[in-house]
């Protein structure tokens, strides 16, 4: 049911600036959408992390902007674009 809530909350109509709660996060690495912990998901034949921003990488994705880079598990990742 809180899964479900926090669903229903996500504006995914705007495009944002910054990484927040229902982005979607394009890397040099890999796709990412900040949602609930759902994990990888195949979408028309493209892969994408279904990731929570409580999660390790959510967390250091939040409040990013394009161009930004984090470092992750020893990786560089470059935020490319934000939907």
């Amino acid at each position: 049911n809180q899964l479900m809530q926090v669903l229903k909350q996500l504006d995914i109509e705007s495009r944002p600036h910054r990484v927040r709660l229902g982005s979607l996060i394009i890397t040099n690495q890999y796709d990412y959408f900040l949602s609930i912990g759902l994990g990888k998901m195949e979408v028309d034949s493209q892969n994408y992390y279904v990731i929570s921003e409580l999660s390790p990488i959510g967390m250091l994705l939040i409040g990013k902007s394009e161009g930004d880079i984090i470092k992750f598990r020893e990786q560089v990742i470059r935020i490319e674009k934000i939907y």
